[in-house]
């Protein structure tokens, strides 16, 4: 079922868009998925400047993705208007039974910040100023959002609005949880940019700064990608009839650059466990001159065998040169 595109007249419509509270340019209405029994909203395609005309393919390719390494999201159920004669896609309302999404006393201000650290603090700031919220759900936030953070990266998903990462909610019992990750119509981008939030950065400089500040919270979901999302994975994903709506040059893009990415990703894992770090030390040869000026040449020379005989130990001496 997760593949088949309903017709939206098989839904009854709910709310009208300007009877849903949101900062949102695609949504058209709220509708009761019966066979679900859960409600989505209705998002059309077109309105994304980042996108050709294929969002909720993005959206539903996005989610496949999310489910591969285990990440919560909104479930997408592709949908034809046929009343309008078009595509677009259901996103499943992620909200409980009595829950509400937690706006900030301070209504969060969208600006680009010089760094990754900094849009965390601000973020962690606004939400401090929910009435009950408490010091775990700090804690809980801030891993949510490096995570959160990842995965965008992973996804080239610049649409990271505060809007789209409100906590949620439960008035009966005074509560707050971390929401899933929804809203992805602008996902695979052939030329992402974050800077509207975060100066200067591309998907591979977000995630650089995440590994080397925010290592501990996103480490276990960055192996999850690298041995769940393999080259052969990411086709099998693309596999389905209902991807045949990607041209087949956006196609070959997603996989291509998506690919990339987990490559990076996968390079960065491998530095943190073989050297702690996010890249491995690099000494230039100007540095090791300074370094070793007054030493005796006859103590290079055996600092230098033996070093050589360590690499021919572990390699053999096929791999000197």
């Amino acid at each position: 079922m997760k593949y088949k595109r309903f017709n939206l007249s098989e839904f009854m419509k709910l709310r009208d868009e300007d009877h849903i509270s949101g900062n949102f340019t695609s949504v058209r209405g709220e509708y009761y998925i019966s066979y679900l029994n859960k409600t989505g909203f209705y998002k059309v395609n077109g309105c994304m400047d980042n996108a050709k005309n294929d969002e909720d393919l993005r959206e539903l390719f996005a989610s496949h993705i999310l489910d591969e390494i285990g990440f919560p999201h909104a479930d997408i159920v592709p949908i034809f208007d046929d009343t309008h004669n078009c595509n677009g896609c259901l996103s499943l309302n992620i909200l409980k039974n009595g829950e509400t999404f937690a706006i900030p006393q301070s209504i969060p201000h969208e600006k680009s910040f010089s760094h990754v650290g900094e849009f965390i603090s601000h973020d962690l700031k606004e939400v401090s100023s929910l009435p009950g919220i408490t010091e775990k759900d700090l804690k809980e936030r801030k891993n949510f959002l490096a995570r959160y953070l990842y995965v965008s990266a992973i996804l080239q998903n610049t649409d990271i609005r505060s809007d789209n990462r409100c906590m949620i909610y439960n008035p009966q019992n005074h509560t707050y949880r971390i929401p899933e990750y929804y809203d992805a119509g602008i996902s695979f981008s052939s030329d992402p940019d974050f800077s509207a939030f975060i100066s200067d950065m591309s998907s591979a400089d977000l995630l650089k700064e995440l590994y080397e500040d925010y290592a501990v919270e996103i480490f276990p979901l960055a192996q999850k990608v690298e041995h769940s999302l393999t080259p052969e994975k990411i086709n099998k994903l693309l596999e389905p009839y209902i991807f045949s709506g990607f041209s087949p040059d956006t196609k070959k893009q997603i996989i291509c650059e998506l690919n990339d990415r987990i490559s990076l990703s996968k390079q960065y894992n491998h530095n943190i466990l073989t050297y702690g770090r996010v890249e491995p030390y690099t000494i230039s040869m100007e540095d090791i001159e300074k370094r070793t000026k007054g030493i005796s040449v006859s103590m290079k020379d055996s600092v230098k065998n033996y070093i050589l005989s360590l690499r021919e130990k572990f390699f053999g001496k096929g791999e000197r040169d």
